[in-house]
């Protein structure tokens, strides 16, 4: 029983992890595109 919920608890760490890697990946993105939009401005 206690293996079957540290192998949960893992899974979900991965995941809270894997999701939040995403997000900031999504962040740096949208940081980017404005960066580049206004390199094509001009500005």
């Amino acid at each position: 029983m206690a293996i079957d919920i540290t192998e949960e608890l893992n899974k979900i760490r991965e995941e809270v992890k894997r999701k939040a890697e995403f997000e900031e990946f999504v962040k740096q993105s949208e940081i980017d595109e404005v960066f580049i939009e206004a390199r094509d401005v001009g500005i």
